[in-house]
């Protein structure tokens, strides 16, 4: 790391959470893919011990076991991340973090298990594409 990385690490350090989503929004609309990414985890990293203490309470009052909330707390990280990554404006970092942690819970309750979040479809839809045609040139046989 670097001298500049490290005044910028100390900078982002030091600001709260409204600075520091301000920052997040502004490399997100600007394409700063890098200063983005910092903001995102320092924020995700602020907002774990919420997500632990709103997983664990929701679960115990759910009855669930251990395995469970764990695995509530890991998807509410996850989707937590995702969310900080977007480019529109989203609340509060710790009331994100809440409401996340919350519908992680309730399902988890509810039986679902969610497990990895996927960012893709599980089948995806492939055509071949030849001289510009799909399916090679030949028609659909629905």
């Amino acid at each position: 790391m670097d001298e500049n990385e490290r005044k910028i690490e100390a900078a982002i350090g030091s600001m709260s959470n409204g600075e520091l989503e301000v920052v997040r929004r502004r490399a997100a609309h600007d394409g700063e893919g890098e200063l983005l990414k910092v903001c995102v985890e320092r924020l995700t990293v602020r907002a774990l011990p919420v997500l632990v203490r709103v997983s664990h309470e929701r679960g115990r009052a759910a009855n669930l076991g251990r395995e469970r909330v764990n695995l509530a707390v890991e998807e509410a990280t996850a989707r937590l991340l995702a969310a900080l990554g977007r480019t529109d404006t989203v609340p509060a970092v710790h009331r994100l973090a809440t409401e996340i942690a919350t519908a992680c819970v309730e399902a988890q309750a509810a039986g679902r298990r969610p497990g990895r979040p996927r960012l893709a479809p599980a089948k995806p839809d492939l055509r071949l594409v030849v001289d510009g045609r799909a399916n090679g040139g030949r028609q659909d046989r629905g």
